[in-house]
């Protein structure tokens, strides 16, 4: 990876892209096409400038990550003081969860018709070597986002089925709005996207260079598609999100024989890995070597620095990790142990993260690693196949989880003919409680699951009017009808 200089270079050039030619009043797209999307550089701006604005604060950058979904789950002490009060208590119609809800709406759909204006264009530079990669990141991306969406706003799939109103799928970058879909219809869309997108980048660089690599030569233009491929939708990305897919989706036995082979592919290269330990303690406190997509904050800093901060706490924005009434029977009793490597790595004993401090410069100078924000990592595989496995072979779904336990330092489980299908998903749901914390990702497992979230104030029972974050008013104005198209 090239120097903070280099890519703070970049990331300054995208959000000027980004705000002068995408979002000020001078829209119109001819326009924007013709003055960027030209060569192979317009498009790789394009794409960083999608990247870009997914780590803003109101996605990426908080609110899918540490903030509001993970207030939801009860891993952070909330008080009443607090801006994050409403969220914890589900007020979704209170006027801070509004904008909230609003911004993540409406920010996953720019980013969907960013892409849209891509796909649309790319075509004008067929020829261009990596032609593949930026049409296969787009459609992944696009694949990805929808899902996104569908998982915050859609129905709860295992209570409701895949026929009731789910999301807009838009497909283009017209303007013109889209009616909202089935589930099962918005299934088959992402399942087009990302076989598209599989097919597209099967020469991804990742594979054969790993996640971190910079395939740029010295004296070589800088090219930014070659540069730390984990940090874009990649192959194994879109192995992983057609596993993920078919889970949300209710195929189990789908998801298993994809989870099954992007673990093959993995193993074959050891482009994407478990950490060892050493790596950990050592500094790579953010694991970001499992990350098969990961998403670089370039504002990591200011971004973290009121919620975690080093200093004195403030009662109405920091968040305090609620571990010594709560968390720590997770990780220190029951299946939990202090040898947990992420207890040790992020020093959570002494209730101090370092996993969210705020990026300093190391020994050795800038590491990009602090400024990775985790989307997509290897242990999601491994819980993938145990959840397919709870209604086929108890052992051998218990053995995948024993795989992530040995990961992060934890004894295996022993199997008996004591395990029920019952015992087994209660123990992966602890698993993914430890893993995911300040992630963003328990909330919608959650949901998936149809399960009871737990916190330190109490048990919150599953529910649409919780789990379903309400549709913006502003769309439900502008697309008449509000209805269903299957």
């Amino acid at each position: 990876m090239r120097t903070r200089v280099i890519i703070g270079v970049i990331v300054l050039l995208t959000s000027i892209f980004s705000c002068k030619k995408w979002v000020e009043t001078k829209s119109d797209e001819s326009t924007y096409v013709v003055d960027v999307l030209t060569d192979r550089e317009g498009f790789s701006r394009a794409l960083a400038g999608i990247y870009y604005k997914m780590g803003s604060a109101t996605l990426y950058g908080r609110e899918l990550e540490f903030g509001m979904l993970d207030v939801m789950v009860g891993y952070w002490k909330i008080n009443k003081q607090h801006e994050y009060y409403p969220d914890y208590n589900f007020d979704y119609h209170s006027l801070s969860s509004e904008r909230r809800i609003a911004g993540i709406w409406s920010g996953l759909y720019r980013a969907i018709h960013d892409c849209n204006v891509i796909l649309d264009q790319v075509d004008k530079i067929k020829s261009d070597p990596y032609y593949d990669l930026i049409k296969g990141e787009a459609l992944g991306l696009r694949a990805f986002l929808h899902l996104e969406l569908l998982k915050l706003f859609g129905p709860i799939i295992k209570q409701e089925g895949l026929d009731t109103r789910a999301i807009p799928y838009y497909s283009s970058s017209s303007r013109e709005v889209q009616e909202f879909l089935s589930s099962r219809a918005c299934f088959a869309l992402m399942e087009q996207d990302l076989q598209a997108a599989k097919i597209l980048l099967k020469a991804d660089p990742i594979i054969t260079r790993g996640r971190e690599a910079d395939g740029n030569h010295v004296g070589d233009r800088y090219n930014s598609l070659i540069d730390r491929r984990g940090i874009h939708l990649n192959y194994y990305a879109v192995l992983a999100l057609l596993a993920r897919k078919a889970q949300w989706e209710g195929n189990m036995g789908e998801a298993a024989v994809r989870a099954r082979f992007l673990l093959d592919q993995l193993g074959d290269t050891q482009a994407v890995r478990f950490i060892a330990p050493s790596e950990a303690i050592g500094g790579n406190i953010r694991f970001t070597k499992e990350n098969i997509f990961g998403l670089y904050i370039n504002d990591m800093d200011e971004v973290t620095e009121d919620y975690f901060p080093s200093g004195d706490i403030a009662p109405n924005r920091a968040l305090p990790l609620d571990f010594n009434s709560f968390l720590i029977y997770l990780y220190a009793k029951d299946t939990g142990t202090s040898t947990d490597l992420r207890v040790s790595a992020w020093g959570m004993f002494s209730v101090f993260l370092q996993k969210f401090m705020a990026p300093t410069m190391t020994a050795s100078g800038y590491d990009p690693d602090l400024y990775e924000a985790q989307i997509i990592n290897l242990p999601e595989i491994y819980f993938i196949l145990v959840e397919a496995f709870l209604d086929r072979d108890l052992e051998k779904g218990l053995n995948y989880l024993n795989t992530v336990r040995r990961a992060r330092q934890l004894p295996e489980l022993k199997f008996s003919d004591k395990w029920t299908k019952e015992k087994l998903a209660e123990n992966l749901l602890d698993e993914v409680r430890r893993e995911y914390l300040g992630e963003g990702y328990l909330f919608t497992y959650y949901k998936h699951l149809n399960h009871t979230i737990y916190r330190s104030t109490g048990s919150i029972d599953p529910d649409r009017k919780i789990f379903m974050l309400p549709i913006p008013v502003e769309e439900q104005q502008l697309n008449q009808g509000y209805g269903i198209k299957k």
